[in-house]
């Protein structure tokens, strides 16, 4: 896997997030790691934030993919 890859797979899941309401903030990749974050109010205006986060290390035939989603008081 490269580093294009994992930026593929950020960027399929980022434009899930989007379609579902959420606004992107910022996005980076370097090597075997691309994360992106999101923010979104909900029905009563209630703010969250989204880290969304895929890895792959060298030799590795796979990509982890992870979602954080927290509530922002």
């Amino acid at each position: 896997m490269s580093a294009v890859r994992v930026g593929e797979v950020v960027d399929h899941y980022g434009r899930q997030l989007e379609a579902a309401g959420w606004t992107p903030v910022e996005r980076a990749g370097v090597g075997s790691i691309a994360i992106a974050t999101f923010t979104f109010r909900d029905s009563t205006s209630r703010p969250w934030g989204a880290a969304l986060m895929a890895t792959t290390t060298p030799g590795a035939n796979r990509v982890d993919v992870r979602l954080a989603v927290r509530h922002t008081p």
